[in-house]
């Protein structure tokens, strides 16, 4: 059909909608991304695109479509939005860059069940695409990628008691399996942690029974003081099995008072100096 440009806006702004309902809802895997961040670009033309899911045509019978369809409207918006707007962006950040730390929200995901996990896992391997250094990828027709060393991080540590942070890394480095695998390979150093960079809870230990259980202690976003076992993080990639047998859950925490300007963290020192520790001696 010939396009309507009323009609297209319309329908643009209700997929931006869309998305940001998803991400609300705890989902990653959403593109593009400047639809939830669109900053100056906000009701400009470059923004007014969506997908057309179940084209049935033959590639032949749409590359014929005349200029003025919806179609080839639509196919040169989003080719104007990757040339306009995706190759700068990689262009002016990343081309500076020479260390990189990717923050992923693992327990985020772990507590939201088993459709938002595997949507993480999704959105984490196209993401990992733009820094496939041994292939050629976006980046690396751009420009030869000079990111020497990176880190990659789950965040939230301080939602899990410490005697689960090895498995919050495992489950991490599983997630990351096949990305990593070609990193390693094209000799660039990765590490994997487990951190807060704000840390609000305090681990404790409850003895019942003779038995002591760790715990953790903190003050959730209503304001009430709880101690309490979020439960166990699996160690890989978690099968049916887990979600139906799902015992992992976390509240919210408010950062803990503190006596000194020094906010306590996990592991931030160590994930700086795995960054740049070489760059001070």
């Amino acid at each position: 059909a010939e396009v309507d440009e009323a009609t297209l806006a319309s329908v643009a702004k209700m997929y931006a909608e869309g998305l940001k309902r998803a991400k609300q809802a705890g989902f990653s895997d959403l593109q593009p991304g400047r639809f939830l961040l669109p900053g100056e670009l906000e009701d400009a033309p470059v923004l007014q695109f969506f997908p057309l899911p179940d084209l049935t045509k033959p590639r032949e019978t749409l590359e014929a479509l005349p200029q003025e369809s919806l179609y080839a409207t639509l196919k040169a918006r989003f080719r104007y939005y990757q040339q306009q707007v995706v190759r700068p962006f990689y262009r002016d950040h990343f081309r500076r860059f020479d260390r990189q730390i990717v923050l992923v929200d693992v327990l985020g995901a772990l507590n939201a069940g088993p459709e938002r996990f595997e949507d993480l896992s999704r959105a984490l391997g196209q993401l990992m695409k733009s820094f496939d250094y041994g292939k050629r990828s976006l980046l690396t027709r751009l420009f030869a990628p000079k990111i020497d060393r990176l880190a990659i991080a789950a965040t939230k540590a301080d939602h899990v008691t410490p005697d689960q942070h090895a498995n919050v890394v495992a489950l991490l480095e599983a997630l990351l399996a096949e990305p990593l695998k070609d990193l390693r390979y094209a000799n660039v150093p990765v590490k994997a942690f487990s951190l807060a960079a704000i840390r609000a809870t305090a681990a404790r230990e409850v003895q019942e029974d003779g038995k002591r259980t760790p715990a953790l202690r903190g003050t959730t976003l209503e304001g009430e003081e709880v101690l309490l076992y979020p439960g166990d993080v699996p160690n890989r990639l978690p099968g049916a099995d887990f979600w139906q047998r799902q015992g992992f859950d976390y509240p919210s925490f408010r950062p803990m008072q503190r006596e000194s300007d020094a906010l306590d963290h996990i592991r931030m020192d160590a994930a700086l100096d795995w960054l740049i520790g070489d760059k001070l001696q």
